[in-house]
């Protein structure tokens, strides 16, 4: 699982970024400004604009591909299915535009993109975004994620609704399958793959103040955090993506949910 193991960071990628497009001067960190999940004959299409992107790292189309500058992940209605990146089917990559064919994900599943452009050197740091497939029933929604703090005292409101009852343990430091904190280190050495920590199977367990139907108050990581890897951190301008399962309680699992931010206050 990724996220779980430090041996996913040995995944080669098939393709390497070319020369830096941009001037010296004008390097800007990729931005992702929307995904559009459209329902076509064969799977979802997935449309994501933004800028920086940079140019395709592989020969388009690209089916199939593997590749650390675009990964996606599906999280869906049972926890036992999430977190392996998957091989993706590219069609179209310039500066503002990548367009994926074919998703397979499960109705209702929460899709997590995230994009790396190499070619811009330290600037280039990952960007992730969510957006849920259709079909599924209504579910959670994060509405906001908020940051106090940084490093192992990092503090994580999550606000929206239909979060459910707290799971078992909450208040307190635990892991648990509902709930899962992700970070794209920025200038890493595990090359645009995320650590993760609350889920379990993490290294890492979070602190847990409360758990409410709308809202989740973390107040930092347990005494895991960092475990001597020097990317098992969290610092201002990171990429994260916060997934929440609902808890409905008598030991269910309800709907997914997710939300994708910068750390930033």
């Amino acid at each position: 699982m990724i996220g779980r193991s430090l041996a996913v960071a040995g995944l080669v990628a098939l393709a390497m970024i070319g020369a830096a497009a941009y001037p010296a001067g004008a390097e800007t960190a990729p931005t992702i400004a929307k995904v559009r999940l459209l329902q076509k004959q064969g799977g979802v299409t997935a449309k994501i604009f933004g800028s920086h992107f940079g140019t395709s790292p592989v020969k388009l189309p690209c089916n199939g591909c593997e590749i650390t500058e675009m990964q996606l992940f599906y999280f869906s209605t049972s926890p036992t299915d999430n977190e392996d990146p998957q091989k993706v089917n590219i069609t179209q990559w310039n500066d503002a535009y990548i367009e994926l064919k074919d998703l397979k994900g499960a109705p209702g599943s929460t899709a997590v993109f995230a994009i790396k452009n190499d070619s811009l050197g330290k600037a280039g740091k990952t960007v992730a975004d969510i957006a849920t497939l259709p079909g599924g029933p209504p579910g959670p929604v994060i509405r906001r994620l908020t940051f106090r703090r940084n490093g192992k005292h990092l503090k994580i409101i999550v606000d929206g609704r239909g979060f459910g009852q707290a799971p078992p343990g909450v208040p307190g430091s635990i892991d648990t399958e509902y709930f899962e904190f992700w970070v794209w280190v920025t200038g890493g050495n595990i090359h645009n793959y995320p650590w993760a920590a609350g889920h379990n199977g993490n290294s890492v367990t979070l602190n847990y103040d409360s758990w409410t139907d709308s809202r989740v108050v973390i107040s930092g990581f347990g005494s895991q955090y960092h475990g001597g890897f020097e990317d098992w951190v969290a610092r201002p301008g990171d990429s994260v993506v916060a997934t929440l399962y609902n808890n409905p309680g008598g030991g269910a699992f309800g709907q997914t949910t997710g939300k994708a931010s910068r750390i930033q206050w």
